[in-house]
């Protein structure tokens, strides 16, 4: 009869202990999922900041773009008109 009660008792703390595997597994599962989501939506925030900063490099590299920021942050006049 004891060893019955042990056997139970042990089933039973058994048992207990795979649910807490469990449970703590899942657990683990879904922090694994949000920080997934977070890192996924950094990603295309900092791939659509890339595509703007690579836009305004571009217009800065072109002509307009470099008599632009001459005139704002230099106070040049714009160029004279060589077809006069």
């Amino acid at each position: 009869m004891i060893r019955t009660w042990l056997k139970l008792i042990g089933l039973a703390l058994f048992s207990l202990w795979i649910l807490y595997q469990a449970g703590t597994n899942l657990y683990e599962l879904y922090r694994l999922h949000q920080e997934e989501h977070r890192l996924e939506v950094e990603i295309a925030r900092l791939e659509a900041k890339k595509v703007v900063l690579e836009r305004r490099r571009q217009f800065l590299k072109s002509r307009g773009g470099i008599e632009i920021l001459a005139q704002k942050r230099l106070g040049m006049s714009p160029p004279a008109n060589k077809n006069k």
